[in-house]
């Protein structure tokens, strides 16, 4: 190397896969090349002699390996469309979107700012709070707030399955006084009676969804956020922000509006046909969508042409909808309720995926009958013959057929 590659200094971790901490200098840019093409790949500097390493993410972009995803095995050949529509549009897979949506939020008249001392963070959490702040500093979702506001909101860190840190602003204060748009967000049920003959189904992913809408500049002093290393604000919608899933529904409603075959649930897509074609065909449609509104998807979470999927709590397939089987077995797991509370429970976990049972209310009339004010509980062979029944009737596969408008 003749030129010697300027290193950005950052500070934040990096752990070996025995999980010993590894102290990170900064960070640079170097030139990759691979099959005669040069590609600028982002690397972490160490103290340490260590050999050098490329990320996951870095292998996939140049190249070197190449990650299967769930596709219909009726096109598991080298040659398959949706592999073709996938390479086409590699693009809306990679960083972070922004779509042509700009969120300006706007208080009620005589709102008062509220100002949050920093929680106290745990000692172990606090390496892992400062390397995801620096994260989403890189993203381009935070930044560093040195001169006063008037309003300063509190945090909230929960652990991600992979040991990683989630930070959401806790806007309570802020939430009470923000004027909401409301805007309708249709129902799983309106959703699927749009679905008659539909057999194929692809589901999409937004990517970091809220982050990917902007805040009004007015807006982000409304969301900082106070830590142990100093107050942030947010420069994109935060999560926690009571309107924030109308706000980004609508942007993604904008995006796929006039498109057939297609339905948007806040931050999921989800695109069906009765036949390959007709699927292939309205998947590129919304595909071109996606990449002209600058929206990117988590490829992990996508579902491409499959003959089964879930949605919303529903089966879907070329039979009709069918209740989620976890949500079967769960119920089928329930031991007999020992108060109200647990009839409560129970009821609430029929009442999801009642609409598969015909005469729900007949019957569970017993059961009910133990919520009444007058009751007192006591679960007796003739409420246990009910549960029973309840529970043998799930056992036989229930299914709705989609909505037909065409048949009388």
């Amino acid at each position: 190397m003749q030129v010697k590659p300027h290193i950005k200094e950052v500070k934040s971790g990096l752990r070996d896969y025995n999980g010993q901490s590894i102290e990170c200098i900064g960070t640079c840019q170097l030139n990759v090349t691979v099959k005669g093409t040069k590609h600028l790949v982002f690397f972490s500097v160490v103290k340490e002699d260590r050999e050098s390493l490329l990320g996951d993410k870095s292998c996939e972009e140049l190249g070197l390996v190449k990650r299967v995803y769930h596709i219909n095995t009726e096109f598991n050949e080298s040659n398959n469309p949706i592999d073709a529509m996938l390479r086409d549009y590699e693009d809306v897979f990679r960083g972070l979107g922004s779509v042509p949506c700009t969120y300006k939020i706007q208080l009620r008249e005589g709102a008062q700012p509220v100002v949050h001392a920093a929680r106290r963070i745990p000692a172990p959490l606090r390496e892992g709070l400062k390397n995801e702040l620096d994260r989403m500093i890189r993203l381009g979702v935070i930044q560093k707030v040195e001169e006063p506001t008037d309003w300063v909101n509190s945090i909230v860190i929960t652990k991600k399955k992979n040991g990683e840190l989630r930070i959401c602003m806790d806007p309570k204060d802020l939430n009470e006084n923000i004027r909401r748009e409301h805007y309708q967000i249709p129902t799983r049920e309106e959703i699927i009676s749009e679905m008659s003959g539909a057999s194929y189904f692809t589901k999409l992913d937004a990517s970091q969804g809220f982050w990917q809408v902007k805040l009004d500049e007015s807006s982000t002093k409304y969301c900082t956020f106070n830590t142990p290393f100093g107050r942030y604000c947010f420069l994109r919608l935060p999560f926690g922000i009571k309107s924030a899933p109308e706000i980004f529904h609508r942007a993604m409603e904008r995006i796929i509006e006039g498109l057939n075959g297609v339905r948007v649930y806040i931050d999921d897509i989800i695109i069906w046909g009765s036949t390959v074609q007709e699927h292939n065909d309205r998947l590129r449609r919304v595909m071109e969508r996606i990449r002209k509104n600058g929206l990117k998807l988590n490829k992990n979470k996508c579902e491409f042409c499959v003959k089964e999927i879930l949605f919303l709590g529903d089966k879907l397939s070329g039979r009709g909808v069918q209740p989620d089987e976890d949500k079967i077995q769960a119920i089928l797991k329930m031991p007999p309720p020992a108060d109200k509370t647990g009839v409560l429970r129970i009821m609430g976990m029929i009442n999801f995926i009642g609409k598969f049972i015909p005469n729900l209310s007949a019957r569970m009339t017993n059961i009910r009958r133990l919520l009444y004010n007058d009751s007192q509980f006591q679960w007796t062979e003739v409420h246990e013959q009910e549960w029973k029944e309840l529970k043998k009737y799930l056992t036989s596969e229930p299914v709705l057929t989609f909505y037909d408008p065409t048949t009388k």
